[in-house]
């Protein structure tokens, strides 16, 4: 009798499709507005008003002394980012098991990849320093909980991370920039800090009020008191951070545009590039809270 143990030449079992764990889910990306940049440091303006007080004039007084609400300028840099990859000729013209070209099926790759690198620079790495670069040196823009103003940020390292701390913090922030005139409508949580939060909502009895929609994660809906806001999962947001945003005053700045490019063939193999540049801008530092120094022992 024979075998397929014996005979050689057998046609292999290979699936045609190439199966990946590794998702793009870029919320920041998603929610912010999107805008052009004109150079590698972007500037804009904040306003604060001044605070609510007595204001009662006697009838037929002349006017009071003058006032001016002066503006505040704000900046962030562009940031240079790519994704390289490169594949020799011989490759390309070989029949390879779930993908018709090498190059197209990598470049696929590359572009998630770059995807979701910017938003690690959004949120990945709160505290990295910026830098507006120099010959050899890189610029590297403020990510998101960097530009939040240090009045809107809640300290969070004393006690590790629970259900009965996190609402606290979280209120506390929403607090914060209701004071200072904004209205929170995302929190982002990890991964880690989503189980947290399902905790709560379990000990309240809530039901899980989940949107539809293919760009954002929302994991919850939470009535506050100073309004409804999302819960929403951020895949690659700095574990030590939960972040609060008003999302009209955020935006993308895009300098370059997404790109694929080609570069100089000097042999048997072909070069590719994607690349873009963008930088992210807080509108107003006051707008949004950060908890920061999150634990979890």
């Amino acid at each position: 009798m024979t075998t397929t143990y014996e005979v050689v030449g057998n046609a292999e079992d290979i699936d045609s499709i190439i199966h990946s764990v590794s998702t793009v889910d870029t919320p920041m990306h998603n929610l912010a507005r999107k805008g052009k940049a004109d150079g590698i440091l972007v500037q804009w303006q904040q306003r604060e008003l001044a605070p609510p007080g007595e204001n009662a004039r006697v009838e037929g007084a002349d006017a009071g002394a003058a006032g001016y609400t002066a503006t505040e300028m704000l900046n962030n840099y562009t940031q240079i980012m790519e994704k390289v990859f490169e594949i020799s000729t011989s490759q390309e013209a070989v029949k390879s098991h779930g993908r018709k070209s090498e190059i197209r099926d990598q470049g696929t790759v590359k572009a998630k990849e770059l995807k979701r690198d910017v938003e690690y620079a959004f949120t990945g790495d709160w505290d990295a320093a910026p830098n507006g670069g120099a010959v050899g040196t890189a610029r590297r823009m403020k990510s998101a909980g960097y530009q939040i103003n240090a009045d809107n940020r809640v300290d969070a390292s004393g006690s590790a991370l629970d259900k009965d701390n996190m609402e606290t913090y979280i209120l506390d922030g929403l607090q914060k920039t209701y004071e200072a005139g904004s209205q929170v409508d995302t929190v982002y949580l990890t991964p880690t800090q989503s189980r947290i939060w399902s905790d709560i909502a379990r000990a309240e009895g809530r039901t899980r009020d989940v949107k539809g929609s293919t760009v954002v994660n929302f994991v919850d809906t939470y009535e506050t008191p100073f309004g409804p806001v999302a819960i929403a999962l951020s895949r690659y947001q700095d574990p030590e951070t939960i972040l609060g945003v008003d999302s009209d005053l955020w935006q993308v700045d895009t300098l370059q545009k997404t790109k694929l490019e080609s570069l100089p063939k000097t042999g048997h193999a072909k070069k590719m590039m994607y690349s873009t540049e963008l930088t992210l801008k807080c509108l107003n530092n006051k707008g949004s809270f950060m908890v920061n120094g999150v634990n979890y022992s």
